[in-house]
């Protein structure tokens, strides 16, 4: 079974602990909670337990970059990666084109563990996730992904 991008049930949120994992990068949820509305959602391999879940968007000059999870099979790399600006603008372009530059910096990329197959597993996620996963899933869309 390949990625899919799907919102997360409540069994597997505990399961895979998402609630510590989106605080520990959101301070602020462990402190005022959740936003009204908001859904656990992922990039999800079931067969191959291998998941990408999105920790949180940069704001004001940062709002293009991405920080991320992938976790596979209980390894966990985090890492951050920038929309480029010569990704589509507006969700009605076909095809809608994403291309996520991988942002080095030493204290938050995990990136130069992965073996050349984890780097592979988190290339693919990547792609299903495509804009913004289930959350605005888009029929037409080609991603690229420079590292």
């Amino acid at each position: 079974m390949p990625f899919v991008n799907e919102y997360v049930s409540e069994a597997n949120v505990k399961k895979y602990g998402l609630e510590d994992v989106l605080c520990s990068a959101n301070p602020s949820f462990r402190k005022r909670g959740f936003p009204s509305g908001f859904k656990f959602h992922w990039t999800f391999d079931k067969e191959r337990n291998i998941y990408l879940i999105l920790l949180k968007i940069g704001k004001e000059d940062f709002s293009n970059r991405f920080k991320w999870l992938l976790n596979i099979d209980g390894k966990s790399f985090i890492f951050e990666a920038d929309k480029s600006s010569l990704s589509s603008m507006n969700v009605n372009e076909k095809p809608y084109i994403v291309i996520w530059n991988l942002v080095v910096n030493d204290k938050v990329n995990s990136i130069d563990l992965m073996s050349k197959g984890e780097f592979y597993i988190l290339k693919e996620a990547i792609e299903c996730f495509g804009c913004f996963g289930i959350v605005n899933e888009l029929e037409e869309v080609i991603v690229k992904f420079n590292s």
